[in-house]
């Protein structure tokens, strides 16, 4: 009977566990149209800049991300952590534009950017308009659900600064 009953529990908690897994996978997923998913992309990445988390900033960002300055992800991931590491960047974002592609797998978007911080360190202060790229993606959400998100792979419209 014992048995029977640390059987019972084991599963239960089993089950429990994956319906909670299960739930916070679904409340990470992104909610609303491809717009409205862009738009909180944009304004998400903007402030964990603002809170100086490279690591969140970076996964808004395509691990296949190469733009026409020949950053890749890897070039971008060090640049992001040295300005945020070195700065206290003060940020605005606006998205001015976004225009999905057939098929809805591509998008571009224009976002106006200025970002303050130290007077006279590189590569602040910046005041331009950014043209993303974006891509969905697959991606896994705590391991064991799929999903599709959107994610940036490629900006153009900055300057490059300071060594990589």
């Amino acid at each position: 009977m014992n048995r029977l009953r640390l059987t019972l529990l084991v599963l239960f908690a089993l089950v429990a566990g994956f319906g909670w897994l299960w739930h916070r996978a679904e409340q990470r997923r992104p909610q609303g149209s491809d717009l409205e998913q862009i738009q909180a992309l944009v304004l998400e990445a903007r402030d964990d800049a603002g809170r100086r988390d490279a690591s969140a900033v970076l996964r808004h960002v395509s691990r296949h991300y190469r733009d026409p300055n020949g950053f890749t992800y890897p070039i971008l991931a060090r640049q992001v952590r040295r300005i945020l590491a070195e700065q206290d960047p003060s940020i605005v974002a606006e998205v001015q534009s976004i225009r999905l592609e057939a098929g809805g797998e591509r998008a571009t978007a224009d976002v106006y950017v200025r970002v303050t911080g130290d007077p006279g360190v590189a590569p602040l202060p910046i005041d331009t308009t950014l043209h993303l790229s974006l891509a969905k993606e697959q991606v896994r959400f705590y391991v064991l659900f799929p999903g599709r998100q959107w994610k940036v792979t490629a900006v153009t419209g900055y300057g490059v600064y300071g060594e990589f």
